[in-house]
């Protein structure tokens, strides 16, 4: 922009003012969906996201968070019992996140849909 002020997506650019962003608490609930799925980010920006209480009631950026790679194991793997089935199978057949991401989501589909068969 000419006149200096950045729209959204040149705020979550990887500089090192995304954090800041995200500490100074400027950050928009639809900001940080989109920080929180995006591939270029800094794991520090992933984790500051995530210690946001306010940004972690909202379920988008927990299923971007997840689905992110760079996302940390010890941020994405808590997240991955609150999904719902849908988002679950998606995970499961998502490739590039951790192993153990993707081996955590299938075995609660085999589960989900065991206790489903149960039910009927």
């Amino acid at each position: 922009h000419a006149d200096g002020v950045g729209n959204g997506d040149e705020r979550l650019a990887g500089d090192p003012t995304t954090l800041e962003v995200v500490k100074s608490g400027r950050m928009t609930d639809n900001e940080a969906a989109k920080a929180a799925g995006n591939r270029n980010l800094a794991m520090d920006v992933l984790r500051e996201i995530s210690a946001n209480r306010e940004f972690m009631r909202k379920y988008p950026i927990k299923v971007a968070l997840v689905n992110n790679p760079r996302t940390p194991p010890s941020v994405a793997v808590p997240l991955v019992s609150q999904l719902q089935k849908r988002d679950l199978e998606a995970l499961s057949r998502n490739r590039n996140v951790s192993s153990v991401l993707f081996t955590m989501a299938l075995k609660m589909v085999r589960q989900k849909n065991i206790s489903a068969d149960k039910k009927e």
